[in-house]
């Protein structure tokens, strides 16, 4: 059984891009989770039921002096279970950073433990959220420094646990295994000697959507730090195409070419120092060979 509920309150006014499938969501996050991995999930069958806004009684009311306190509650994003009886409880935060919050299924404290199969279904997540933002590799650092990072070092909490806390190498080192097998799938394949590759050009001096490929002629890109941008001079690429900076400058009679997600993907893989790159303005394509 799918039940689909609405009980938070709504604090983005701008509600045309949270809604899809006529679910008005509370984040644009929250509407990415749903429609790019929730969604399939469901169309494939690996997810059997789920259910939106699951609220949860954390501490139920109490009389206390001859007054009444209030319950505790919690509503939660998303309560999901797998076709193998793993269920999972996820929240999206509204930020530039992708957080999730993992309920665990099997254990509560000292240790929070969680069953091997939602560990398994942590780092799935994870690796699908690195491949749709254009993130490269998980970096754990132990500290706020990397790209991998826990609750607690930016609230007073115990969040992650000792238990999954102690699983975050293991989780960075498993996502970026299954981020390098992607780099040598059919999706993102090298260019073979004599071969050319194409790619979707989305627009010239517009704004980088996700997966699109844009071209840029002059100023800064104006983008952030989720893509690969290479600069190409006379038709050649002057370096491999570069994770991470973003908002680069265009050099006089340069352009860049600037990728997210899947194009982002398309230019690490096929765009190294000296590439021959052509770019057709009348059908909308970059071509590498």
């Amino acid at each position: 059984m799918i039940r689909i509920a609405r009980t938070k309150f709504n604090v983005d006014k701008d509600t045309e891009k949270r809604t899809w499938d006529g679910i008005v969501f509370d984040s644009v996050l929250e509407m990415k989770f749903y429609r790019d991995v929730l969604c399939p999930l469901v169309k494939s069958g690996d997810v059997v039921q789920f259910e939106l806004q699951k609220p949860y009684e954390l501490q139920p009311k109490f009389s206390h002096n001859g007054k009444t306190v209030k319950a505790i509650t919690y509503v939660a994003d998303f309560f999901i279970v797998y076709n193998d009886g793993t269920s999972v409880v996820i929240d999206t935060k509204g930020c530039p950073d992708s957080t999730i919050e993992v309920v665990s299924n099997d254990g509560g404290a000292p240790d929070w433990h969680v069953s091997d199969s939602v560990l398994e279904r942590l780092i799935e997540l994870c690796t699908d959220i690195c491949r749709r933002n254009g993130i490269v590799a998980l970096n754990y650092t132990g500290n706020k420094n990397g790209n991998l990072t826990m609750h607690k070092w930016f609230a007073a909490t115990a969040c992650p646990g000792p238990y999954l806390e102690s699983k975050f190498p293991y989780i960075a080192s498993e996502v970026n295994k299954r981020l390098q097998k992607a780099d040598t799938s059919a999706n993102v394949q090298k260019v073979p000697a004599g071969k050319v590759s194409f790619c979707i050009l989305s627009g010239t001096d517009v704004g980088r959507g996700a997966d699109k490929l844009i071209r840029y002629t002059k100023g800064r890109t104006g983008t952030n730090r989720y893509g690969w941008e290479v600069c190409i001079v006379d038709g050649v690429a002057t370096s491999d195409a570069i994770y991470g900076n973003g908002n680069i400058w265009v050099g006089e009679g340069t352009y860049v070419l600037s990728g997210h997600g899947e194009a982002g993907r398309w230019l690490y893989a096929h765009v190294k120092k000296g590439t021959r790159v052509d770019v057709d303005t009348k059908f909308g394509f970059v071509r590498v060979r």
